[in-house]
């Protein structure tokens, strides 16, 4: 099934969707395997085009026209002197309300002024509006007359209001008349009397206004709501809410009337847009409310509906980016990741289909919305896929290799988005397109004084993890920017390199061997920052503390005692904890228990990482290998304290990468560590040892594996 685009040509008029979303128009979704509310057609009839007095001949009020004929109703391009006389009649009709009208009346020409006025250029319209006197003069008798205001007319004041903002141009006393327009909403039931479209408009001129109401107005509000939802129209319930959201400090409604909004829109859901359902749902996901179940299936097909289902004939006349309301989809994926709740399959096969070609990912996505993509699967820890995923990844490649990365505005990728992409690759474990991560560097490291100790931490930490290599110049710069923090320890302890971030950075850098770069003294140095705040090494968990000193017994090991300022605890891991980590008891997974039975069959001596097994003596010196730093899935010959012993890890999934099967970096620094010890380290990936069906063939897989010579009944078999 190929996608709504230029290149699929004729004038169908036909409405398709992905394959994967096409499957679900019968009664049950063929996907998540579950009823439809309804069932949605996979093709629709094109109705017949009117012809257009331009287009190919016709007659138009019984005159026959031509192709060659200019098109009627086409606007004039208005002059110099038109613009004129709209804002001169805009200003006399302010100049009449001045003359002794009414409240209700003065709001009126406020709001027929302003309809005028909108139909002139901004940079025009704001010059008059600072200059005009009726104007000025109008925002004072407005300010006197808004407590006679009924709510239609304080609508029409907000309104108006509004539009000054948007062209620069609020009136000196605008916060004045806002407090006045509360004061009025709040006293006696006229905010509760208003008609639910009445009440929707005016909170959309608070958030255009960028208001702060007051707590007794907002109480008011979510009192409106919890009473009057089922009188709104459902568009009403979306705009309300959107515009709530978008207020600045607003406490937030009621879990109550939030469960009422949600099932008001579920049962009217049809007919609304994919932009109308991912602005309720990013409202929901900042007041931390995940609606209800069955409420929440049913924004998802309706979300669905809209934003897959197109129509190829519009599609053909416009670009894609019209077609697909891609702002639309990023806010879904926000609030779901704000909730930290999935995405349904079908909506992740859809979108898989759809980005996942370069061709249409570059058509679709900015840089910034697919930089936004990883983020927001990975928040929501959900693998959508490697194709979409390698798709983001490359629209990302394709900005790095341009010059647009000195651009600013919405469309590019800003400094902060790097170690949301580094991390976020690292949580699914995505393996990045080879070079990438070199040139995010580079990009990261041009603008490195705009971002916090926190997000170079993590830009460093997802390298680590991705086992991917870091430009050694870029590296440099991070750590010289993270040095600098800590010098703030005790002249500006608030600016300082925290705790936490210095932990994660010293176990990130001793991942990337960091001295291989010639940069082992930054590497010490750091060690002598935490040493300086040992005072509040407390606050650090015990696994935390573990960390540290697996990456500082690895890297004194690997640097050849190099190190020089490492804390002692850390050096000895002599901490409160330790031992009590050391005798947890770790549950043994299937293939564990499995693989034990076989070496028990083979009369293989091993123990395991509970210090049980047959021979090896176990014990608590076996039980972590003699070394008391990671304790390896099994241990085999040579005895406890490695030394020419062989350790057998068995990676399940979390040990790979999804799209490429490769050992993660988490996973290649515990094969490090263990050899560091002295120890010969064999894998056994999961999905080798569940393609083998039977008793025999997994002996015959371990024997291979391990070396290790079979009993004589065995071998005479």
């Amino acid at each position: 099934m190929e996608f709504a685009s230029r290149s699929l040509g004729a004038r169908s008029g036909v409405r398709v969707r992905p394959a994967s979303l096409a499957a679900r128009a019968g009664g049950v979704d063929a996907l998540a395997g579950r009823p439809r509310r309804r069932a949605v057609p996979l093709a629709f009839a094109s109705r017949e085009r009117p012809t257009s007095a331009a287009g190919e001949g016709g007659v138009v009020a019984g005159v026959t026209t031509s192709s060659s004929t200019a098109p009627v109703g086409v606007p004039r391009k208005r002059t110099e002197a038109d613009k004129a006389a709209i804002l001169a009649e805009a200003e006399s009709v302010l100049h009449a309300a001045l003359q002794g009208t009414g409240p209700q009346e003065l709001a009126e020409a406020l709001s027929s002024a302003t309809r005028r006025i909108r139909r002139v250029p901004k940079s025009k319209t704001r010059e008059f509006c600072r200059g005009s006197e009726a104007v000025q003069g109008a925002w004072e008798a407005c300010l006197n007359a808004c407590q006679d205001m009924n709510v239609h007319s304080l609508d029409k004041l907000l309104q108006s209001l509004a539009y000054s903002k948007t062209i620069q141009c609020l009136p000196s006393k605008h916060d004045e008349i806002l407090e006045r327009v509360e004061d009025t909403l709040i006293a006696g039931d006229m905010l509760m009397n208003s008609a639910p479209s009445v009440a929707t408009s005016l909170l959309g001129s608070f958030a255009r206004l960028e208001h702060s109401m007051s707590m007794e107005l907002q109480e008011q509000y979510c009192q409106y709501l919890s009473i009057k939802v089922g009188q709104f129209e459902v568009t009403d319930v979306v705009r309300a809410l959107s515009h709530l959201n978008k207020l600045p400090r607003f406490s937030g409604l009621k879990k109550y009337t939030l469960a009422l909004c949600s099932a008001h829109i579920s049962k009217n859901a049809e007919g609304l847009t994919a932009n109308q359902i991912s602005e309720c749902m990013v409202a929901f996901a900042f007041s931390s409310f995940q609606p209800a179940l069955k409420d929440l299936k049913i924004m998802e097909e309706q979300f669905t509906e809209s934003f897959f289902t197109v129509n190829l004939q519009q599609a053909a006349e416009s670009s894609l980016k019209s077609t697909y309301d891609v702002r639309a989809l990023m806010r879904l994926l926000k609030s779901y990741a704000k909730l930290r709740i999935q995405l349904p399959v079908f909506i992740v096969d859809g979108l898989s289909e759809l980005l996942g070609t370069s061709e249409m990912a570059h058509e679709l996505l900015k840089p910034k919305e697919a930089a936004n993509l990883i983020w927001y699967f990975a928040k929501m820890n959900q693998y959508p896929g490697g194709a979409l995923l390698d798709a983001a990844c490359g629209c990302l490649v394709e900005f790095f290799g341009s010059d647009a990365h000195g651009q600013a505005g919405s469309n590019y990728v800003h400094v902060q988005h790097m170690p949301r992409i580094s991390w976020g690759l690292a949580k699914l474990r995505h393996k990045p397109p080879q070079g990438m991560m070199l040139q995010l560097d580079a990009f990261a490291a041009r603008h490195v004084k705009k971002m916090t100790d926190s997000e170079v931490t993590q830009l460093i930490y997802g390298h680590a993890l991705l086992d991917e290599p870091m430009c050694e110049r870029s590296l440099r710069t991070f750590c010289k920017f993270l040095r600098a923090r800590c010098d703030h320890v005790d002249s500006r302890p608030e600016e300082a390199l925290s705790l936490r971030n210095l932990s994660v950075l010293l176990w990130s850098l001793t991942v990337l061997r960091v001295w291989d770069h010639g940069m082992a003294e930054e590497l010490d140095s750091f060690w002598e920052c935490l040493g300086h705040q040992e005072g509040q090494l407390g606050y650090l968990n015990v696994r935390g503390k573990h960390a540290l000193h697996v990456a500082a017994t690895c890297g004194l090991r690997e640097t050849g005692e190099t190190l020089q300022r490492v804390p002692e605890q850390f050096r000895t891991g002599t901490f409160d904890g330790m031992e009590a980590l050391a005798r947890e008891d770790k549950p043994a997974s299937e293939i564990q228990r499995e693989i034990s039975q076989v070496l028990d069959s083979l009369q293989v001596e091993y123990f395991d990482h509970r210090g049980r097994g047959a021979g090896l003596g176990g014990g608590e010196e076996g039980k972590m290998g003699g070394d008391e730093l990671l304790s390896a899935d099994f241990y085999l010959a040579g005895g406890a304290g490695g030394e020419g012993g062989v350790c057998m890890e068995v990676d399940g999934p979390s040990h790979f990468f999804l799209n490429t099967l490769e050992p993660t970096g988490k996973t290649l620094f515990r094969n490090r560590v263990h050899r560091s010890k002295g120890w010969e380290v064999v894998c056994l990936p999961h999905f080798e040892w569940e393609q083998l069906e039977d008793e025999e063939s997994k002996k015959a897989y371990l024997v291979d594996m391990l070396g290790v010579t079979p009993p004589p009944a065995e071998r005479e078999e």
